[in-house]
């Protein structure tokens, strides 16, 4: 009987870089050579042991699956920066309780880990993010945790936006039609008879409306990455996200004071639709009083009174002070919210706006896409690029508007 030849030991196959970089200290395959992180030296033979271990070391782990230790993972990363899910998984739970911090490098070593590669001791936490990248679980982590970010900030700017506008899902990038619908002809019923059915048909209007998208990519240096920045990384989130909601006030306010033309061909405000006053004063108990009355006295499309409550007081820096003195003098129900914004063209004789419910009558139309948060902001997978040491952080915001209809506001003053 003869011996079988012995198998030469082989290593774990490198995870290859979506870049070639010649310097040594950035070869990943230096990572893979033997063992994991928490492995043990062995002096014997001068290399790290290759010792099994689940990827989340705490807690009863051995009856999970691959899948599982992933999305314990992204609670671990989620709880860490302060949005962990309110149904954490098991894994993370026990890792919680018992454990220290779960980094960005400690999500990355787990996906690696479940992809099959095994890391060196000794490899530090910016390599195994970036070989990290190149498995198929590290990427999505990653996202989902900058979303929870995202959404569980809070945006005074977006609360504002949405107060003012009816919001609109679309599905894709076309422009389309949104109509206001009314009424026309439809009589109320008499008492104590049985009146015959009456035709009536629908006016739309027909305005135009479309998303368009912003792109950003927000850059993470090597050492934020490194040293897992928290800080940074929510305030880096939290800036693109004011930014996105500035620009969006911004433009609201542009398209009401440039009073354009509706599908109708008529502008915005006009004389002959009683949605304007001439009365160039700062919000006061008369000049309040004459706003709620155009509002409630304006006509709908089906050439019915809109009877309009105000809901929202929308005003130039100059007025904010006065009109928050004239509204907590109304009863509580009946106070519209007051927008002061810096958008809006100042001075003392500026004009300003009520507006009524956007639900009830929409006048400023948002678009989103239809599984776009209400921010209308998305964070895409960490990018790589030659140029930058770090990884980019891709951002995108996709949002549209436009006038829907003139019912359900009203201007006082006349711009200069």
């Amino acid at each position: 009987m003869t011996d079988e030849p012995e198998t030469p030991e082989t290593d774990p196959e490198p995870v290859r870089l979506p870049f070639d970089d010649d310097d040594e200290d950035y070869r990943m395959s230096d990572i893979y050579r033997g063992g994991r992180r928490g492995g043990s030296y062995d002096p014997r033979t001068g290399d790290y042991r290759t010792t099994p271990a689940p990827a989340v070391k705490r807690g009863n782990a051995s009856a999970f699956r691959p899948a599982d230790h992933v999305q314990a993972a992204q609670h671990l990363l989620a709880h860490n920066y302060g949005v962990a899910p309110k149904n954490m998984h098991p894994i993370a739970e026990a890792e919680v309780q018992s454990g220290p911090r779960y980094t960005l490098a400690d999500a990355a070593e787990t996906c690696l880990e479940m992809a099959g590669h095994q890391l060196r001791a000794d490899a530090d936490p910016f390599r195994q993010i970036m070989a990290a990248m190149t498995t198929s679980d590290f990427p999505g982590v990653v996202t989902e945790t900058w979303k929870g970010i995202a959404e569980s900030r809070r945006n005074p700017q977006l609360e504002k936006i949405l107060a003012l506008t009816h919001q609109i899902t679309v599905d894709d990038y076309r422009q389309q039609s949104f109509s206001m619908v009314d009424l026309a002809g439809l009589d109320a019923p008499g008492i104590g008879t049985m009146a015959e059915f009456t035709d009536v048909h629908p006016i739309p209007t027909g305005e135009a409306i479309q998303v368009f998208s912003t792109f950003a990519r927000i850059g993470i240096s090597r050492q934020a990455l490194a040293n897992d920045d928290r800080g940074m990384f929510v305030a880096a989130i939290s800036a693109f996200l004011r930014a996105a909601h500035s620009n969006e006030m911004r433009k609201l306010c542009s398209m009401i004071e440039a009073n354009g033309n509706l599908a109708d061909g008529s502008p915005l405000f006009h004389d002959d639709f009683g949605n304007v006053s001439s009365a160039n004063a700062a919000p006061g108990d008369v000049t309040l009083g004459t706003a709620m009355g155009l509002l409630r006295d304006q006509k709908t499309e089906g050439n019915d009174k809109a009877d309009a409550d105000a809901a929202v007081l929308l005003v130039p820096t100059d007025h904010e002070v006065q009109a928050l003195k004239t509204v907590k003098e109304l009863p509580i129900d009946a106070r519209p919210r007051v927008i002061a914004t810096a958008h809006l063209t100042g001075g003392g004789a500026a004009p300003w706006y009520l507006l009524a419910d956007p639900d009830v009558y929409p006048v400023l139309g948002r678009v989103r896409m239809e599984n776009a948060p209400l921010s209308a902001v998305t964070f895409g997978d960490f990018e790589v690029a030659e140029e930058f040491p770090g990884l980019f952080l891709p951002a995108t915001h996709s949002v549209g508007y436009n006038i829907l209809s003139r019912v359900g506001i009203v201007r006082m003053g006349d711009p200069e």
